[in-house]
């Protein structure tokens, strides 16, 4: 399977699909509404697979980033090593679709996603915890809980927004002590994923942490955290 990605402002978008050649001619304008189209469209056959994960390491960042877009449709469990080692590419829009090509792939990525949470750079832990937060299986809970004592505030911030999916009662009592993060952005999810939660003691915790928060964005999220838990 041979890909060619074309990039023409006069043009409008095409697209010709059969076994051996994928043209994508892309107004950039409108990119975000055809990758969104296409996306949610085209699956690819078993001999197709292979032209894919070749595009995966490709010198042009923008055939990464239209591999990996493809790759999730697959639903295929053999493809999760590939677009895991895509959230090293030093491209962040091909980390970034790599993420969301393993989100589309769900539950079968779940367990590579949480090795990846040990991983040595810090902005593959914050793919993984986005992606695991995303897909919400049981088994990433208590690896995401731990993930949020990491040293990277960006990975911090990424566990607590992902844990709010979760909506558990247990999930409390860890996620209150970020309230005091020194980083605004940790700050801002956890207070979001508390008033997911809900209940007393979440009301309790965020009227306390709006009384000695500083940051206006912050502040802000946590007025609208009490308005749900405090329902």
């Amino acid at each position: 399977m041979h890909v060619l990605v074309e990039n023409r402002e006069k043009t409008k978008p095409v697209l010709m699909l059969d076994s051996q050649l994928l043209v994508l001619t892309i107004k950039p304008s409108e990119e975000k509404t055809i990758m969104s189209d296409i996306y949610s469209k085209f699956t690819f056959e078993k001999e197709g697979m292979q032209g894919l994960c070749n595009a995966l390491v490709d010198e042009d960042p923008r055939l990464r980033q239209m591999a990996a877009l493809f790759l999730g449709t697959t639903k295929s469990d053999k493809i999760v090593a590939n677009l895991i080692a895509a959230l090293h590419d030093r491209e962040k829009n091909v980390r970034a679709r790599s993420m969301e090509a393993l989100v589309s792939l769900g539950v079968v990525a779940v367990d590579s996603l949480i090795t990846c949470l040990g991983d040595d750079d810090w902005v593959v832990r914050y793919r993984s915890a986005e992606a695991l937060g995303r897909i919400g299986d049981e088994r990433a809970y208590e690896p995401l809980l731990a993930t949020l004592q990491d040293e990277k505030d960006h990975v911090r911030h990424m566990a607590a927004k992902g844990l709010g999916f979760f909506s558990r009662e247990d999930l409390r009592s860890y996620l209150i002590p970020l309230l005091t993060d020194e980083n605004e952005f940790v700050r801002k999810s956890t207070a979001i994923s508390i008033g997911r939660i809900g209940g007393d003691e979440s009301c309790v915790a965020l009227k306390r942490a709006l009384d000695h928060e500083d940051d206006s964005g912050v502040c802000e999220a946590i007025k609208t955290a009490i308005t749900e838990a405090c329902r």
